[in-house]
């Protein structure tokens, strides 16, 4: 038996960084979020239609990428990127766009596609 004094959460903390990796790697690469944010005015609501993403698809990607300090949403409900997000667009001149799309290919990057479309 484990001591009580064990604690098992930072096995945890990892497992969720897998999913937060493939997540933002989907919204990078895949469904282009940030380029969407960077082009035009949007509401949650009309960003979640550009995007053609259910309501509860978008209810776990765009809450994730506000916790991961990329989106911002004002009083008035307009998306916007925060600094760190702005180098996920192709506006940004040292962009990391390229790099995070290395993995776009990956097999659980592709599930967490499928599960947000």
């Amino acid at each position: 038996m484990t001591p009580a004094s064990v604690d098992p959460a930072p096995i945890v903390h990892h497992l969720r960084g897998v999913f937060a990796s493939r997540l933002l790697v989907a919204a990078v690469a895949h469904l282009r979020v940030f380029e969407h944010v960077a082009a035009e005015r949007h509401t949650l609501e009309s960003l979640r239609h550009a995007l053609q993403l259910a309501e509860r698809p978008a209810c776990v990607l765009f809450p994730s990428l506000r916790a991961m300090g990329l989106l911002t949403v004002d009083a008035t409900g307009a998306v916007s990127l925060t600094p760190t997000g702005k180098f996920l667009t192709h506006t940004e001149p040292c962009h990391l766009i390229d790099y995070v799309g290395l993995e776009a290919g990956d097999s659980g990057v592709l599930e967490m596609v499928a599960r947000l479309r």
